[in-house]
């Protein structure tokens, strides 16, 4: 993902309300919202990255023995080519697959990755903590912070950082709370929101070491930059998905949780719908 708000415990009997766009090369193979399995046989729900194996978004789907939910974006400080040894695609099935946070912490080595952002979540427990391999100077070195309830928004920098369609989609989630997550109307106007072009002025954009015009591009929530001038379309880049995920209690059953996972896949052409994904786990495990 490259813009995500979320909201944790911000409203009773809703743990959950994710709304996203994954961002990406257009040339990426990529499969939609379905259900798999990951390497260690852990079921989970969620998009998949073809070329590593890994993903941006994904929880644990029915079966599972823990309720999770990961997700990614990355940190962008200048256009970033570097073959690095592990694709940090991995990082959120290590997190679905019930890894401790300690261990997680511990046995990740912040230099094997790319720059990134992870948000990991057990519903089990009700903790959240957010993970980087960068300080706000840039420097690799991981740091790892709890969340309270509330509400955060997450793009290429670090969490909260306000750039203006960071703070749009926040925003956005922020008023949907008050009519429910699954309100139609609500679910209407957070689509219609991660489907916006707009582009914010010069003077509004972050400085992030990309070309004048990838910044420009990069300021709308909903992403397009189209390949230059005489090369394949596919090699541009733009947004890939929009994906809305919700979790809730019903009212008077405290023993189990109800999962609604919806993704709009807008690119490749073949792929191009949206799904909807619902299933139900006990809130004990």
């Amino acid at each position: 993902m490259c813009l995500i708000a979320f909201a944790i415990e911000a409203v009773p009997g809703v743990p959950l309300l994710l709304a996203g766009n994954r961002d990406e090369a257009l040339a990426r193979p990529t499969l939609p919202l379905h259900h798999w399995s990951t390497p260690h046989g852990t079921p989970v729900v969620g998009g998949r990255d073809e070329r590593d194996g890994g993903t941006w978004l994904a929880a644990t789907g029915p079966g599972a023995r823990h309720a999770r939910v990961a997700f990614l974006t990355n940190v962008r400080q200048g256009r970033d080519t570097s073959p690095w040894p592990q694709s940090r695609g991995e990082l959120p099935l290590r997190w679905l697959d019930g890894s401790p946070l300690h261990t997680l912490v511990e046995t990740l080595d912040p230099a094997a990755y790319g720059a990134f952002n992870l948000v990991v979540g057990d519903l089990g427990t009700g903790q959240w903590h957010w993970l980087t391999n960068r300080t706000g100077t840039h420097d690799t070195k991981l740091q790892c912070q709890a969340l309270t309830p509330g509400v955060y928004g997450l793009s290429n920098a670090g969490l909260n950082t306000p750039w203006p369609k960071t703070v749009a989609l926040r925003n956005a989630l922020q008023g949907a709370l008050a009519n429910g997550p699954n309100d139609l109307g609500t679910q209407d106007t957070l689509w219609a929101t991660l489907a916006n072009r707009h582009t914010w002025p010069d003077d509004a954009l972050p400085q992030t070491g990309v070309p004048l015009d990838w910044e420009r591009a990069l300021s709308a929530i909903w992403v397009d930059h189209p390949a230059p001038p005489g090369e394949p379309a596919a090699s541009g880049y733009g947004t890939r998905t929009s994906a809305l995920v919700s979790v809730t209690q019903a009212a008077g059953d405290t023993t189990a949780w109800q999962w609604r996972f919806q993704e709009h896949t807008w690119r490749t052409a073949a792929q191009s719908e949206r799904r909807v994904l619902e299933w139900s786990c006990p809130t004990h495990k």
